[in-house]
């Protein structure tokens, strides 16, 4: 029986999080950094994926870039209201710190950084092989097929987090409620996203 890459993709993005939490001290940022990082990979694909596309149908180089641009913008808006509600939740992190302190975290003799971003690449390259080149998606899909619904995503997460900006700037709540929130969306998302339900 053949597993879905996906669901792989799906497990990892919850289980990395919560051994984390439990076993490796992860607060609430060094999560959502991780989840930053792996939305990171995905976008980086997304070009890799356009530039197989235009191998395929000798698309429009402009509308890539015009594609690839609005969903960068849209990605960089994601991040900054990210961390306007998390300094909302949290006023006195030092952002700078807590990035180092997540990178250079050692538990086994290695930084965590030089461990992560090779597992985060290799499953990255794995979900394209198994879902877009070995599906020869390339050869069908348009730019704007594989754009739009990635814009559309940005959208949804700036949206979830204005929600929780406006949450944390009038209720207290317990960083682990934020925890396992965050898991739980991210999840969801990821799941509704596989099955084809938010393109």
């Amino acid at each position: 029986m053949r597993v879905n890459p996906n669901y792989i993709q799906l497990i990892g993005d919850l289980l990395i999080p919560i051994l984390g939490f439990v076993f490796w001290e992860w607060g609430l940022y060094f999560i959502l950094l991780f989840i930053l990082f792996d939305a990171l990979t995905v976008e980086v694909f997304q070009h890799v994926k356009s530039y197989k596309i235009l191998q395929f149908t000798k698309g429009n180089l402009i509308n890539w870039l015009r594609l690839g641009t609005l969903s960068g913008l849209s990605f960089l808006l994601f991040l900054v209201v990210l961390h306007i509600a998390l300094w909302c939740t949290i006023p006195a992190i030092d952002f700078y710190a807590e990035l180092w302190k997540f990178w250079s975290y050692e538990d086994i003799g290695i930084q965590q950084g030089y461990l992560l971003l090779p597992i985060l690449l290799f499953t990255g390259y794995t979900n394209y092989k198994h879902t877009f080149l070995l599906t020869r998606k390339a050869e069908t899909m348009t730019l704007n097929q594989l754009w739009i619904p990635s814009i559309k995503h940005h959208t949804i997460r700036i949206g979830a987090c204005a929600i929780w900006f406006a949450t944390a700037s009038f209720v207290t709540l317990p960083l682990t409620f934020w925890v396992v929130l965050v898991l739980l969306s991210t999840a969801g998302f990821r799941w509704f996203t596989m099955s084809g339900r938010m393109q």
